[in-house]
């Protein structure tokens, strides 16, 4: 059995990647400029509104990676002390604290965000919310082949389309001037993604 990582972008336990149990075998490879641009691409594409476009980048990143893993790396910091590192948020490190994808969802979703942080990071996590979309649009294709208890086709369904709902509301709040409405849609998000880890989690 092959094992891909949960999908998540929120929530205490995003601070390790979480392993689900799936078909096939092999193991994590770094993410490199390639997954990169291709997650990129179909965040663009989500934004525009381009659902097509999206999917077709999805299904052929989804097709070229061995595992969901390959592309959850994304979620973590740009500089890490062990594994792999992810995209960050924002242009550069230290443009946003913190710098990983999950760490600040996670972080807006347990103490919420300050004016002055919105408008300073505000764009940065627009960018980052429709890459955990693009993310949602992979995983939806790399899920179980076959039912086992709880962990079904069903329920991984669910929960990544829970996602691709939580990461479109986080970008549309984070780009209104309500602070509330922000960490609202990161405590959607992330209690979808705890949902998840409560039936997927090894």
């Amino acid at each position: 059995m092959r094992k891909t990582a949960i999908l998540c972008a929120a929530g205490s336990a995003l601070a390790a990647v979480l392993v689900l149990t799936a078909p096939g075998s092999g193991s994590p490879v770094m993410i490199d400029d390639a997954i990169k641009d291709s997650i990129n691409k179909i965040a663009g594409a989500l934004e525009k509104g381009d659902e097509a476009a999206a999917k077709a980048e999805a299904a052929a990143l989804a097709k070229k990676i061995e595992e969901l893993n390959d592309v959850m790396h994304a979620f973590k910091p740009r500089k890490v002390k062990k594994g792999v590192p992810g995209l960050g948020v924002g242009p550069k490190a230290g443009v946003v604290t913190p710098d990983g994808i999950e760490q600040k969802i996670n972080a807006i979703a347990r103490d919420g965000i300050t004016p002055n942080e919105l408008k300073k990071e505000g764009a940065a996590i627009v960018i980052a919310s429709w890459q955990t979309a693009a993310i949602a649009e992979v995983a939806a294709l790399k899920g179980p082949e076959k039912d086992a208890g709880k962990r079904t086709k069903a329920a991984w369904s669910k929960y990544i389309d829970e996602m691709r709902v939580g990461a479109r509301e986080l970008a549309t709040a984070t780009k209104g001037d309500s602070v509330a409405n922000v960490k609202n849609a990161a405590i959607k998000l992330n209690n979808s993604c705890n949902g998840c880890h409560m039936v997927f989690r090894n």
